[in-house]
């Protein structure tokens, strides 16, 4: 009557990652009391019940464990680090297999109507339904950024390659942010900042009496506008505890802080901003050129007029 033979003492699962399709659970990552390695196999539960599993029968097998799984196109798609299957949910067969490209969490992945967007070590990537393309070639490596000049405080290197690693703590958190149209890849990056520590007799004291340097765990926001496929950056905190974000009603985005709820681009007051080109070559990188005018368009209201910081007041440098 249950469809499931009676030999079968244990119907459950222990699993890491799940994704519900079509009526069904499928889960990965798996242990199970009868299997003496389970981590690598696709298990998908009883239509309707998610937590009764015919383990005998309704199963898959990958090369390696699942990291990630999405349910994209009709299809589940299950990542491993460097690989990506396309399943039939209905006869759980491997149509396709997408080599050289994974996902690096459960949480690095988001399905829009725009496409799949997940991250890899090697990238961030969009899946339109054919074939994975990577869209992070634009910050893929780093730029002259460690050195700043005219006493301006430019970034360090923020380059997907520095940001994202294989260590646990760099799997980025990715979201769909629907009302800029965007795709925001929360990474990390341990820094070196100055803390300056005035003591006295162990009391703190007005005077600087020493400086102290420590690494800090600095969280930043990339975030990919789909329709102008421009990336931006957001510095979002320092040495914070961040938990998964979520999307609120009005489909705003929001961080756990540190225990703290933050929503991002909440606030009304303008953000400093910095922006730093290319070297401006024009085709010709060994032929001195001359420059006779620069010219800045904008809108005066939009510029954050008499900024604190060295990098954020109302001012252009030029390099030459």
């Amino acid at each position: 009557r249950t469809g499931m033979s009676e030999v079968l003492d244990v119907v459950s699962l222990k699993y890491g990652i799940a994704m519900e399709m079509d009526g069904y659970l499928f889960v990965g990552d798996c242990a199970h009391d009868k299997i003496k390695n389970a981590s690598n196999q696709i298990f998908r539960s009883r239509p309707g019940m998610f937590s009764l599993f015919d383990y005998v029968n309704d199963f898959l097998t990958l090369q390696s464990r699942p990291t990630a799984l999405a349910n994209f196109n009709g299809r589940l798609y299950a990542f491993d680090t460097n690989n990506i299957y396309r399943i039939n949910p209905e006869n759980l067969a491997i149509e396709d297999t997408y080599e050289g490209v994974g996902c690096l969490g459960k949480d690095s992945v988001v399905v829009t109507e725009y496409g799949m967007f997940f991250a890899d070590r090697n990238g961030a990537y969009m899946h339109t339904g054919q074939a994975p393309i990577k869209i992070s070639e634009a910050i893929q490596k780093g730029g002259e950024t460690e050195s700043g000049f005219n006493n301006t405080v430019v970034p360090q290197d923020v380059s997907w390659n520095n940001l994202v690693t294989y260590s646990p703590e760099s799997k980025p958190f990715v979201v769909f942010d629907s009302n800029t149209s965007s795709i925001l890849f929360n990474v990390s990056k341990r820094v070196k900042e100055d803390k300056k520590t005035v003591v006295n007799n162990g009391i703190a004291s007005g005077a600087d009496d020493y400086n102290e340097t420590r690494t800090a765990n600095q969280q930043y926001i990339w975030a990919y506008a789909i329709n102008k496929k421009r990336w931006d950056l957001y510095e979002m905190a320092s040495d914070a505890e961040v938990g998964k974000p979520f999307v609120g009603e009005k489909g705003e985005i929001y961080f756990p802080l540190n225990g703290a709820i933050w929503e991002h681009r909440g606030g009304s007051s303008k953000r400093d901003y910095t922006w730093i080109s290319k070297k401006i070559i024009i085709g010709e990188d060994s032929i001195v050129k001359v420059f006779n005018k620069i010219k800045l368009n904008g809108i005066t209201t939009d510029i954050n007029l008499g900024g604190v910081y060295a990098d954020s007041s109302d001012k252009l440098i030029v390099l030459t």
